[in-house]
């Protein structure tokens, strides 16, 4: 919803790009930390898994 505002290629998408995988990355890493890693261990083992 929030890159509607903005067209694609344009130097405002790319920085709104840039900012919704920052804060997403930091929610990821936020959830990870409060779960003590237990995403990154069912991921390695599933990835091992293939």
């Amino acid at each position: 919803l929030t890159m509607r505002r903005f067209s694609e290629g344009g130097e405002q998408y790319a920085e709104a790009m840039k900012s919704a995988h920052k804060r997403s990355a930091e929610k990821l890493l936020a959830l990870a930390c409060a779960n003590g890693g237990v995403f990154i261990k069912v991921f390695t083992t599933s990835k091992s898994m293939t």
